[in-house]
């Protein structure tokens, strides 16, 4: 029951809301108020608050706001508490994720938006905290690459895809966060090509809007400016030149854009706030409350897909189909209830990723949970073709991760079946050494010597004599 953990997250959110609000409040943006609304009820940040997973988005959202509130205050009123209050904050906010490296660099355009004196005893006070966050975006980078998993194929990309990447994912969060729809836990995979002359509209466009916006800056004020470099360099570890894990599966994510759609978020408030000056008061109410009510509407129905896993996926799938991941979870959730489905769903994903060890040894289950069901049914020979082919993926799964337990685990048991003790004992053997806390692996083995044993009693007497 999940109720407990997205109550949480939801309170975490709202304080985030506040917290922005409080900050643009400071700062005396008189868009504030509306502008944390907007963040609080924002459709993108649905992934970020009903993904239980994604606690260390907002957790980390929450450390961050509050060490920038306490660095703004130092500003104003310098002394060593508030400084060091700030710092272990922001140490608390890259505890939670690491995203938050970006933070000081966000103080420095704020700065830069104020209007104030950036000298070296500014900057000096800012090295604490771009050497921890420095210090953690390199943990990270080795994390991802050594221990989480992103490396190989999927990520050798030359400079110019990186930059592709970035110009294009620019642009989708933004349009996001304008138009609200069509929101999908995992989006289409793009194809990166850089002789493709229409793909570098995209970085040359973005580049454009920049300098577009600081050229107008003397015109129009620091504010625009300001909130696309916040929004850039909040998004930065999300852009494509740094190698993270869901890649594999997209190059975008909404929770990706949690902290920094606080940026076009802000500037659109003030702009409304502007823009409404000349209009009445209940007029400007109305016209707040129905966009509110239109955002919230939208959050609401997004709410709907987070019930499980089998509901998150099926919407997954449905949306989009190449989504391997998605097929490859239904497969696994199927594999006990409807071998049949989880068969269709593990072919699908193994269509699309067939190098992926995970995905051949759920599609070698549900192979081999449909050879014993007809089994049950008296159809040995079917059976047996299903728990062959059940005993070929789990091989191709060992080959590419030999120390992949479940695999070998799973091999044993289709050998097993298939009256081959010998070999099943001897991959049993080998997930016991990787995980020797198995008990179900030794009773396994257990199984295996006793079928034996009935099978070729002579040959076990004889060994066991030997």
């Amino acid at each position: 029951n999940p109720a407990a953990s997205h109550m949480i997250n939801a309170a975490v959110h709202a304080m985030n809301a506040f917290l922005l609000y409080a900050v643009l409040k400071y700062l005396n943006d008189r868009g504030a108020l509306f502008a944390g609304l907007i963040f609080a009820l924002h459709p993108v940040h649905v992934e970020s608050v009903a993904w239980i997973s994604e606690r260390k988005n907002v957790l980390s959202g929450l450390f961050y706001l509050l060490s920038l509130y306490a660095f703004l205050k130092f500003e104003d009123r310098p002394g060593k508490g508030i400084y060091i209050l700030s710092l272990v904050l922001f140490v608390m906010a890259l505890l939670c994720k690491t995203v938050a490296c970006t933070l000081p660099a966000a103080i420095l355009i704020i700065r830069w938006m104020r209007a104030r004196d950036i000298g070296t005893g500014y900057i000096a006070r800012l090295v604490p905290f771009f050497a921890l966050g420095l210090a953690f975006g390199l943990l990270t980078i080795w994390w991802e690459a050594n221990l989480v998993g992103a490396s190989g194929q999927q990520w050798e990309m030359s400079y110019l895809d990186r930059v592709l990447i970035a110009g294009r994912v620019f642009w989708f969060y933004l349009y996001k966060l304008i138009a609200p729809f069509e929101l999908i836990f995992i989006y289409p995979r793009w194809q990166i090509d850089p002789s493709a002359i229409w793909q570098w509209v995209f970085p040359a466009a973005a580049i454009l809007a920049a300098a577009l916006v600081l050229a107008l800056s003397r015109r129009i004020g620091r504010g625009p400016a300001a909130s696309m470099a916040f929004f850039i360099v909040t998004l930065f570890p999300a852009l494509g030149f740094i190698d993270v894990y869901p890649f594999q599966f997209s190059f975008v994510a909404d929770h990706f854009q949690y902290m920094a759609s606080a940026g076009p978020i802000s500037l659109f408030a003030a702009a409304a706030w502007t823009a409404s000056r000349g209009a009445s008061y209940a007029k400007t109410l109305s016209a707040a409350a129905i966009f509110l009510v239109v955002l919230w509407t939208l959050s609401f129905s997004q709410t709907f897909i987070y019930k499980d896993s089998d509901t998150l996926w099926k919407d997954t799938a449905a949306r989009n189909p190449d989504a391997w991941i998605a097929h490859a979870n239904l497969a696994v959730a199927s594999i006990n209830s409807d071998p049949d489905a989880a068969i269709a769903h593990g072919e699908k994903a193994y269509g699309m990723n067939p190098s992926n060890e995970l995905i051949s040894n759920a599609l070698g289950l549900a192979f081999y949970r449909k050879s014993k069901a007809l089994a049950q049914k008296g159809m040995e020979t079917e059976s047996q073709g299903y728990n062959a082919r059940a005993i070929e993926l789990y091989a191709q799964a060992i080959a590419r991760e030999p120390r992949y337990a479940a695999a070998h685990i799973n091999l044993g048991i289709s050998l097993g079946h298939k009256e081959d003790y010998d070999g099943a004992i001897e991959h049993f053997q080998y997930a016991l050494r990787l995980n020797p806390s198995k008990t179900f692996v030794t009773k396994n083995i257990d199984l295996m010597l006793e079928l034996k044993a009935m099978t070729h009693p002579l040959e076990l007497e004889m060994r066991g004599q030997k």
